[in-house]
Parts: structure tokens; C-alpha cells; sequence
């Protein structure tokens, strides 16, 4: 009988752990794909330049570039099926052209609807990932021949 209990034991230990397992590459994955989406916001945002500004030397960020991170959430809650158990929103969108650094920062969170864990002791419905890209002010060289 003494071996009987030990065994169930054993046998539920793993299951408990093959469960965890399984529920922390859902997690996982989730958690990259919204680096990777946070990335891509950020990335293209920055690329979103006032042409006008930028020809006479400087870098200022044009107002388009909330609305690039707006339609590619937009596009990612429709048709990514990690995000299909809940939705993507924008937390924070900062762009600065003023200091020493223009810089964008992008800040995204995924809600999901159901609890990533099965297990009772770990509650996560919430994954958060901020990105920011920042130009690199180079100085000016005078080429006088």
C-alpha cells in the first residue's frame, strides 16, 4: 500500500509539472510575440519623420507616428491568433525631439481573458512590454576645402 500512495504522488507531482509547463510556453510565447509587436511599433514609429524638419537637419516626429502603432494593434488584435484569448492596447506612446536624443517609446499590454496558469498558486492575466528607440545625434562636420 506504502508503494501505491508513493507512486500516485509521483505520478501527480508530474502531471502538476507537465501542466506548468505546458501553460508557461503558451506564456511565453504570448510574452514574445507582444516584444516583437512592441518592437515593431517602436521601429516604425520612428521611422514616421516630419520631411520638412528633417531636410533642414533636424529630426522631429511627425503625427503620424500614433497612428502607425494605433492601426498595427489594431491589425494584431484581428488577426493574431496569440492575442485572440483577449486584446492589445496601447499603455504609453512618448516621442521627445527636444532633448539630446529624439527618442519613441511605445509601451504595450496584452489582457488576456482566462488565467495563462492552471495551476491555483500562480494568477497572471496581464503581460506588459515597453520598447523605446532613441536617433543618435552625430555632430556636424564643416567640409571646407
Amino acid at each position: 500500500m506504502k508503494v501505491f500512495i508513493v507512486s500516485i504522488g509521483i505520478i501527480l507531482l508530474q502531471l502538476t509539472a507537465l501542466v506548468f509547463h505546458s501553460d508557461l510556453g503558451a506564456y511565453n510565447n504570448s510574452k514574445y510575440m507582444l516584444k516583437m509587436l512592441a518592437e515593431e511599433c517602436a521601429a516604425g514609429s520612428a521611422l514616421r519623420l516630419n520631411e520638412d524638419e528633417l531636410g533642414s537637419g533636424n529630426i522631429v516626429f511627425s503625427a503620424s507616428a500614433r497612428a502607425y502603432t494605433d492601426n498595427l494593434v489594431a491589425y494584431a488584435n484581428a488577426n493574431y491568433p496569440v492575442f485572440r484569448g483577449g486584446t492589445v492596447s496601447v499603455g504609453s506612446f512618448e516621442t521627445d525631439s527636444e532633448g539630446g536624443r529624439p527618442y519613441v517609446t511605445v509601451e504595450l499590454i496584452y489582457t488576456s481573458a482566462t488565467d495563462y496558469f492552471r495551476l491555483p498558486v500562480i494568477n497572471v492575466t496581464q503581460i506588459t512590454h515597453e520598447t523605446k528607440y532613441e536617433y543618435l545625434q552625430l555632430e556636424r562636420v564643416n567640409n571646407e576645402c
